[in-house]
């Protein structure tokens, strides 16, 4: 997999913080999630200019700002979809409204059987808005 981190610039004056890799953020979690995270993104990557931002828990998916996140845990890959609408779908956990005319829109996969046509539209339609919402 092709890994693609943002760039972080250093102040000599500040201290030096670690920045965790991808691989650091999936091996908190069972290999079982790990793969689900790698199907997920070797598919996403795939797109004009996507990087991932891991932080200590997480793995910020974004082209101009961050259109999913990914958090592993114990049992499944938590995939939240930052879109324009509320999604209506079995397979939603749950949403929030994050802004006047976003959501959160929350899936749980515990397979990577699950990362289909249907999750992968959301991701795009997601990735997609992400480029009209900031004017290209």
């Amino acid at each position: 997999m092709n890994v693609k981190n943002a760039e972080h610039e250093l102040d000599k004056n500040e201290p030096v913080h670690h920045l965790p890799t991808i691989a650091e953020v999936l091996e908190q979690s069972p290999v079982s999630i790990g793969k689900i995270a790698h199907v997920l993104l070797d598919k996403v990557y795939k797109w004009d200019g996507v990087r991932v931002d891991p932080t200590h828990n997480a793995l910020h998916v974004a082209a101009l700002s961050t259109f999913c996140t990914l958090k592993p845990t114990n049992d499944h890959l938590e995939v939240e979809i930052v879109l324009r609408r509320k999604l209506e779908d079995q397979r939603i956990a749950r949403t929030a409204q994050v802004g006047k005319s976003s959501h959160s829109n929350f899936i749980n996969i515990n397979s990577d059987l699950q990362v289909d046509s249907r999750l992968m539209g959301w991701l795009h339609e997601a990735y997609e808005s992400n480029y009209q919402h900031e004017g290209h």
